[in-house]
């Protein structure tokens, strides 16, 4: 099972941990943002709410007041100007309201909350001559009324209405009301509307990490299990090639070399014309002998972490030399490594030289091994044909069994080539457990 491997455990339960970390972290991003907006939100439909209360006060305040008793008023009815300050005055001390203005298309203040404004003459605001002209509504912010700054009053809202009295032009009513009071209720709203729905995202959050968190055990459960019946079935296999490997050792093996030290033994009392075929056959038996060990050490490799892998090196190099090619070794002292991190590098070599006798004609190869710290490279070179890397096809066998070895113990395998200059196959593994910074 190459794609499965007992270290693949901790790095999928250390995934699912940043997974869940992600998840949490995203949903407090996603809470606090939404906070925001929301509050953002509600501040807008409150001062809209605001807004259009204050325009319906405004309407009310022409129905109700200003209407009937301007009119009157203007008319000459006794009375009735008396009765229309006495309300625009309560309205005043009540403090919600702190100015009153009735403006003419001219200009002209034709009434207002103070008396002091009445009949003076100023630049017609723009909202006024639209409710005159085209009788539509406003609401907005403002600093100060046009009429001029009210003490202990920062803020306003301006309210303009248009205004139709019997027998007169038409008019436009400006009521400004103090902001700090529809401030309040603009906080009011909010307060009802934030808490509602923050509470509702962090009951949805709540909700939501517990089942994260179960799933995370759920995934670690599984892993775990996975490594262990990986673990089982790796055992069984290693067990099974351990006594394939104990069988052509004490069995084919032996016998060949058995035949071999015999006919070695009768070669002296062989008939001088016939020894040339003997010598082959002793030959052929050699090297099907030679050919059993690697297939064993294939099957299941020594122990490769010491003073073995410098021996199994150069015994995959003895096919090239009896083939022609000069094969120079050269293998560092190695500190103590993981069995499948040895048995890894000893297949990728054995590949890597395959390749120099089938497709390279190269005259010489080189097999170095090196331990810088905390890593360990094996490198086999040669100076054969090369190829182009760019057009090799990429299902080739022996290619991707080598990139396979690699993965497989966490390395990293690159191959340099092109046509005329050779072959150079490199992997780097880091040694579990080393913290050196050249890992």
């Amino acid at each position: 099972m190459p794609d499965l491997h007992p270290h693949d455990a901790p790095r999928s339960l250390r995934g699912a941990r940043r997974g869940l970390s992600v998840f949490i972290s995203a949903g407090l991003l996603t809470l606090i943002g939404i906070s925001l907006g929301t509050v953002v939100a509600s501040r807008h439909v409150a001062e809209g709410d605001a807004l259009g209360d204050a325009e319906r006060s405004a309407d009310r305040t022409v129905a109700v007041v200003i209407g009937p008793l301007l009119t009157e008023a203007l008319d000459g009815v006794p009375g009735a100007r008396e009765r229309l300050d006495q309300e625009v005055d309560s309205r005043l001390a009540e403090g919600s309201v702190v100015e009153i203005a009735v403006w003419s298309a001219d200009g002209t203040i034709v009434y207002a909350g103070h008396s002091e404004n009445i009949g003076r003459r100023l630049p017609l605001p723009d909202d006024a001559r639209a409710a005159i002209e085209n009788r539509a509504r406003h609401a907005n912010l403002n600093d100060a009324p046009e009429t001029g700054a009210v003490p202990g009053v920062s803020r306003v809202v301006e309210v303009v209405v248009p205004l139709q009295l019997t027998g007169q032009p038409p008019l436009a009513l400006e009521v400004y009301y103090d902001f700090a009071r529809v401030d309040r209720q603009i906080r009011d709203l909010e307060a009802r509307i934030v808490p509602m729905a923050v509470l509702a995202l962090l009951a949805l959050q709540l909700v939501q990490v517990p089942i994260a968190v179960g799933l995370v055990r759920l995934v670690r459960r599984h892993v775990n299990d996975r490594a262990a019946l990986l673990e089982r079935a790796l055992s069984a296999s290693d067990a099974e090639r351990r006594a394939v490997a104990a069988d052509l050792h004490d069995g084919a093996v032996q016998d060949l070399h058995g035949a071999v030290f015999a006919l070695t033994a009768l070669r002296p009392s062989i008939d001088p014309a016939v020894r040339p075929v003997a010598q082959r056959v002793i030959d052929t038996l050699t090297g099907a002998a030679h050919s059993l060990r690697r297939l064993i050490i294939d099957i299941y490799p020594p122990d490769l972490t010491g003073p073995g892998l410098p021996g199994a090196l150069d015994e995959l190099a003895e096919p090239l030399r009896r083939s022609g090619v000069t094969v120079r070794l050269d293998v560092a002292p190695l500190p103590p490594m993981e069995r499948d991190i040895a048995a890894a590098l000893y297949r990728v070599a054995r590949e890597a030289l395959a390749n120099v006798v089938k497709h390279a004609r190269a005259a010489t190869a080189w097999v170095t091994v090196e331990s810088p710290p905390g890593r360990v490279v094996l490198e086999v070179r040669d100076d054969g044909t090369g190829f182009d890397t760019a057009t090799a096809h990429p299902g080739h066998f022996g290619l991707e069994s080598m990139r396979g070895r690699a993965k497989q113990i966490g390395g990293q395998l690159t191959i340099s080539s092109s046509p005329g200059t050779g072959t150079v196959v490199r992997v780097e593994v880091r040694r579990p457990g080393s913290t050196a910074s050249g890992a």
